[in-house]
């Protein structure tokens, strides 16, 4: 019988695990990056992305790490009345980041060695990183490198981590470091190694220096860690305290705040804001889509199925002569979910956590196995993570939380572990040599893992035109001769930071007062004549509804000269 936590100890180097499974995350991360080297210069699909792009350019140009953002265009507003940024601090009399510090500060080097391509290199790095510590734990836990493959692969195609791989976010290397520390935590709480131990603090450390959330996930594996061997989750607890002192000084001294600007205003947002607006929907919202412009919104018909089936296949999961039943019932979970990803209309968001990968669903039969919770620590550190994280979740998150994303990007690193847990079941099935379970499994598995694949391609092929649509508005807006630029969306000018950076772009944020107020002030500074640009790419539209737009306006943008000077 094969060994639940041992591998097979091949001839050859290149069949080695190590080998089989680092070569597989090299070729993703080239792919990763081959794919993000496509888009556009200067055009992100997420105005968070060129939100952090400007804060790594004024760090760049100022030398300085605890600098206000630089705002070209201060010359015709110095008193910063007509910012084109959806985000941004007051400081000090400027303007500051509303985002951290820390991707910015590590893609640097990346920029000045590499220039754009530069921006990608950390978030297709720890993507593929990711799937590779998915595959090794996978392979770990089952003693099959073949399942620890299928899991990196799966993770790395079928998940959100394909999608946040290629986009200049955060996301990808703190799942790298959620992952790091449960690799840790589950070699320490085996052999009982105090240098895991302080690995997974380390890792620990530096996930939630990229993304404070990820420390409610960390909680829950820190939790079983110290039920099961307390000396080791105090070693791994201290040094995650040690690894991120430096972190939370530098914070502290560019930000005011040692876990970033925002940490103190997200903190004090309304609790339960989401569960008000939306009760019990607020749950299918998490799990399908929120009736968002720029999501798919569900028929009141597919969100009822999609929800109660869930429903119904969770219930009968937790019996297990009726798992039949319960796998019918998430078939039909999984049928929405394709009918979802098949649809011709071009949503450019996707928010629901089951929606972007229904394979997932799979992990809950092996969390209802009592017999794997004695064999390894993670079955029970997933539970605690999900308990922990979910409580947080119900108690912080508002309708559509995360905003433009393709996946829930707060939910990313649970991806990898539901990923985990559903083939760790799979290969249970097949061992106990219950045929006619595993075909039926595997069939329904298949398929949902399908829909995840093709959820991911769609999604990088949604940001690929999108940015592309973007790209259109800068020969226009280049032509124009050197007066100011007025925007009325704050937005655009952080998807396309090209223009940011021209030195005369303003915004009224479409404002009819802000618009009058913005005229008198450049009147009185002698400025005779502006141009006000309306965009029409940038209301979360349906992509096919942008398309025929196109073809009246193929810049994506009108113009509009107005003449301060009262002169006809």
């Amino acid at each position: 019988m094969i060994s639940q936590h041992s591998l097979p100890h091949p001839v050859k180097f290149w069949q080695s695990p190590r080998a089989v499974l680092g070569m597989s995350g090299g070729i993703l991360f080239f792919f990763y990056l081959l794919w993000a080297s496509l888009a556009p210069r200067e055009i992100f699909w997420s105005l968070d992305e060129g939100g952090k792009y400007i804060y790594l350019r004024s760090i760049l140009e100022s030398g300085r790490l605890n600098t206000p953002l630089l705002y070209p265009s201060q010359s015709l507003d110095p008193s910063f009345g007509f910012v084109p940024l959806y985000y941004f601090l007051p400081c000090d009399g400027g303007i500051c980041s509303w985002w951290p510090l820390a991707l910015p500060l590590v893609s640097l080097p990346f920029y000045k060695a590499f220039g754009w391509l530069g921006l990608f290199v950390l978030p297709a790095f720890f993507g593929a990183l990711s799937a590779v510590l998915t595959g090794g734990i996978t392979a770990r836990l089952s003693g099959s490198l073949k399942w620890g493959m299928t899991a990196l692969v799966l993770t790395s195609l079928a998940t959100p981590v394909a999608f946040y791989a290629t986009r200049f976010w955060e996301h990808t290397l703190s799942t790298a470091g959620v992952l790091g520390a449960l690799w840790g935590m589950l070699d320490a709480d085996e052999h009982r190694r105090a240098r895991s131990a302080v690995l997974a603090g380390v890792c620990g450390s530096l996930a939630v220096f990229f993304r404070q959330d990820a420390a409610f996930l960390l909680i829950g594996f820190g939790l079983v860690l110290l039920v099961r061997r307390p000396r080791l989750a105090i070693y791994t607890a201290l040094s995650a305290v040690l690894a991120s002192l430096p972190w939370m000084t530098l914070n502290l001294w560019t930000s005011g705040h040692p876990f970033g600007s925002t940490f103190g205003k997200l903190v004090e947002a309304d609790a339960f804001s989401g569960w008000q607006k939306a009760g019990l929907k607020l749950l299918a919202y998490a799990l399908f889509n929120p009736p968002r412009a720029d999501a798919f919104i569900f028929p009141r018909w597919a969100l009822w199925t999609a929800s109660l089936s869930l429903l119904a296949g969770v219930v009968l999961a937790f019996f297990p002569r009726l798992r039949w039943l319960s796998l019918t019932a998430f078939g039909g979970v999984i049928g929405v979910c394709g009918w979802v990803a098949l649809q011709p209309t071009g949503y450019q968001a996707v928010h629901g956590a089951v929606l972007a990968a229904p394979q997932v669903l799979f992990g809950l039969y092996y969390l209802l196995r009592k017999p794997a919770w004695k064999h390894s620590a993670f079955p029970a550190m997933l539970a605690a993570s999900l308990l922990v994280y979910g409580a947080v979740y119900l108690w912080r998150a508002w309708v559509g939380a995360g905003g433009l994303q393709w996946g829930p990007r707060y939910l990313l690193s649970f991806y990898p572990l539901l990923v985990m847990a559903a083939l760790l079941e799979l290969y249970h099935v097949h061992l106990s040599g219950r045929k006619r379970l595993l075909t039926g499994m595997m069939f329904l598995f298949i398929v949902a893992s399908l829909v995840g694949l093709s959820m991911s391609f769609r999604g990088l092929l949604t940001a690929r035109t999108l940015t592309g649509y973007y790209a259109r508005t800068l020969p226009v807006l280049n032509a124009i001769p050197n007066q100011p630029l007025v925007l009325a969306s704050k937005a655009f000018a952080m998807d396309v930071p090209a223009l940011y950076f021209r030195g005369n772009v303003l915004s009224t944020g479409g404002d009819v007062e802000i618009q009058q107020r913005l005229m008198n002030h450049l009147r009185q500074m002698g400025i005779k004549e502006i141009y006000f640009v309306s965009v029409y790419l940038d209301d979360n539209a349906p992509l096919e509804v942008i398309s025929e737009r196109l073809k009246e306006h193929p810049s994506g943008v009108v113009i509009t000269r107005v003449d301060l000077t009262g002169e006809p």
